[in-house]
């Protein structure tokens, strides 16, 4: 289940952890009448949090960069998101780190995109590569 994990914790108590767009609950079994009925009140809550704070999809316009901004020192700053969740890659482009230009910092985004792709793409190719090399000589 998505934004919803069991914990189980001998000491702390047993329950489920509702994590929701920066909110989070606790919902303990022995509060709720058992692991069932506290999973019930954890969806509830969920789908009440999608309600009231949908998550926003900002695109950008290219495949992969998504437009966002930070609060910093109480200002909104924007800024272009590039995430390779499976790589673990998270980088942040700041408009004012290019004159002001969104147009810039979006350009430097999306060449970043294209080439860590790339890299990824060579990566994962050399990988399967050595596998079938080390299974043939396995097999030898």
């Amino acid at each position: 289940m998505k934004h919803i994990s069991r914990i189980s914790r001998p000491r702390s108590g047993y329950g489920w952890l509702v994590r929701y767009n920066g909110r989070g609950k606790w919902f303990a079994d022995g509060k709720y009448g058992g692991e069932k009925k506290s999973l019930i009140a954890a969806r509830f809550f969920l789908s009440e949090q999608k309600r009231k704070y949908p998550k926003p999809r900002i695109s950008s316009g290219v495949e992969g960069v998504i437009r966002s901004s930070i609060k910093s020192a109480g200002k909104e700053v924007p800024c272009f998101i590039v995430q390779f969740k499976e790589a673990g890659i998270f980088k942040r482009f700041y408009p004012h780190h290019y004159g002001g230009s969104e147009e810039i910092a979006l350009s430097e985004a999306a060449r970043f995109r294209y080439e860590t792709a790339r890299e990824l793409e060579r990566e994962r190719a050399r990988r399967e590569e050595d596998a079938r090399k080390a299974q043939a000589s396995d097999n030898a």
